[in-house]
């Protein structure tokens, strides 16, 4: 059986692979409360209009999601704003926990 050339040539390499692109910058804290959340249920919606909604879900998330969704300022405001509808509803927030 007589070989055709072509196929037994060597093939040439790919090109170097592109370096990914950057990260953008991160956003500065005073705007990331009305930067859209991009994923979840809140998808669609800022942190601002999440806290008016459902603080506890920016509590869960600055739990248990690397990224920083909103700035510290409204954090703290949605942690206060849980205990209170915790304590108002149990009396006390360690007698929640204690349930």
């Amino acid at each position: 059986m007589k070989r055709l050339p072509f196929l037994h040539q060597a093939q040439p390499s790919p090109p170097p692979a592109a370096h990914p692109p950057a990260p953008p910058p991160p956003v500065p804290s005073d705007l990331l409360d009305h930067v859209p959340i991009g994923f979840g249920q809140y998808k669609d919606k800022t942190p601002a209009q999440v806290a008016e909604e459902d603080p506890s879900y920016l509590v869960w998330a600055s739990e248990n999601i690397p990224r920083k969704l909103c700035s510290e300022a409204l954090l703290r405001e949605c942690q206060r704003e849980v205990r209170e509808a915790i304590t108002s509803k149990h009396g006390h927030l360690s007698d929640y926990l204690n349930d």
